[in-house]
């Protein structure tokens, strides 16, 4: 007669031995060194073969235009003539007085437009100078394109240089107005309601650039005089922070570049990037190939997808960053390159990343490779190859520069600069 005692004897039996069969079929993906029970130890792949345009989609790299708009909450204004690029930085300020005048007349210590500069172009190469303009025109800040050239009118002042030394911190220029510019802020102006303000352009001198904090960041243009009214003997002190800013842009749009992986924020330009997953790769701890059955239950621990910088003078090596990655998730034939449209882009990777630090990109693409190595039964992919990667700057529109990785159809690319594909797996243990 069986007891109640021997039936739960043998459900904790099998409840233990279904809780061991659960941990051996599974890994942690943060576990990069496997287990310490089982024998099953993390196994690394490398490999820097698997570009070419012999993928998926016909094509293994390439460069790419992206729609450029200037929305009007950018964190710094552009003002520059640089590679191509004219910009010109735009603010307007609001609550001037109609009537006043400036004691002393002249240029007044007390008359003047700061601003913050975060970067300026290579002291070495030109003088960073900054001219001002008045501006009258109804604009706003996320369409100033429609700004007309005909509508600025430069103030009675010489260029400012700015210093050559410029903090990533923010270094505090003021440029000297003169007071009759103040002054006389609404000739040419009268017929339109004072709550438009007096908007300002700045421009900069050829082969040099700056970059200049916006509003937005808490530390925008500031303008700053005393003067003093009509009939009273009382001195007056103006100052604020603009009360809209932004900047406007020309350039052309980026070319599709075959067998080139360059990056730019300005006239924005990403990267194209595919590679095969070489499932030959995938073995046991003993060599042996997996099974497609063993390699779909692997657990990828980490794939890293690495990219070696060939021009980075903007940025430079001192500094890490990270970059923008997003992904193909269905077919498109790219033979030959063409711009890929953003509605064929799929973002929103919580683990996708690419940080850039020294020489290299090193671009997280792990849930790419787990979801294409699974055979994931939502993506429609011959062979379980992926779709290719695109990577962006998290500056487009925000700063000038731009930077070059090298690839691998580029006959001068040196072995050690190849890009390469590293993958951490654990293979199944049952």
């Amino acid at each position: 007669m069986v007891s109640w005692k021997m039936i739960r004897n043998l459900a904790a039996s099998c409840l233990a031995f279904i809780g061991m069969l659960y941990l051996t079929g599974c890994t942690n993906k943060d576990n990069l060194t496997g287990n310490n029970w089982s024998g099953v130890t993390v196994q690394t792949i490398v490999d820097s073969t698997c570009f070419s345009d012999d993928c998926a989609t016909g094509n293994g790299g390439f460069s790419f235009p992206a729609e450029g708009k200037i929305g009007g909450l950018e964190s710094a204004l552009l003002c520059g003539n640089w590679e191509g690029v004219e910009a010109e930085a735009l603010m307007r300020f609001t609550g001037i007085p109609q009537d006043f005048y400036i004691p002393g007349g002249a240029y007044q210590d007390s008359c003047w437009l700061e601003l913050t500069l975060v970067k300026r172009s290579p002291a070495g190469r030109n003088p960073l100078e900054l001219s001002v303009s008045k501006l009258n025109q109804v604009w706003r800040a996320d369409s100033t394109a429609l700004v007309l050239d005909e509508n600025i009118h430069p103030l009675n002042q010489p260029a400012f240089t700015v210093p050559d030394s410029v903090s990533t911190y923010g270094t505090v220029v003021k440029i000297p107005l003169a007071a009759s510019d103040l002054e006389n802020w609404r000739e040419g102006w009268e017929n339109v309601a004072d709550t438009l303000g007096f908007s300002m352009v700045i421009t900069s001198s050829d082969g040099a650039y700056g970059e200049i904090l916006s509003r937005e960041s808490g530390r925008g243009p500031r303008l700053r005089f005393n003067y003093k009214a009509p009939d009273d003997t009382t001195l007056y002190k103006y100052e604020s922070r603009a009360f809209v800013d932004s900047y406007r842009a020309d350039y052309e749009t980026a070319p599709v570049l075959e067998n080139r992986w360059v990056l730019s924020n300005i006239a924005p330009s990403r990267l194209y990037v595919n590679f095969n997953l070489n499932y030959d790769l995938f073995v046991d701890p003993a060599g042996n190939i997996l099974s497609e059955k063993d390699r779909k239950r692997a657990t990828i621990n980490k794939a890293e997808l690495i990219l070696y910088l060939k021009d980075n003078d903007y940025y430079g090596s001192e500094i890490q960053y990270y970059l923008w990655t997003d992904w193909l998730r269905e077919h498109l034939d790219l033979d030959p390159a063409i711009a890929i449209p953003d509605g064929k882009i799929s973002s929103g990777l919580e683990t996708a990343s690419a940080l850039v630090t020294g020489d290299r990109v090193v671009v997280n693409i792990t849930p790419i490779v787990q979801a294409f190595a699974s055979g994931d039964e939502d993506i429609d992919s011959p062979g379980d190859q992926p779709f290719g990667v695109i990577i962006r700057s998290r500056h487009e529109m925000l700063r000038f520069g731009k930077m070059e990785f090298w690839h691998f159809d580029d006959p001068d690319t040196p072995v050690n600069k190849m890009p390469r594909l590293v993958i951490k797996y654990t293979p199944p243990f049952l």
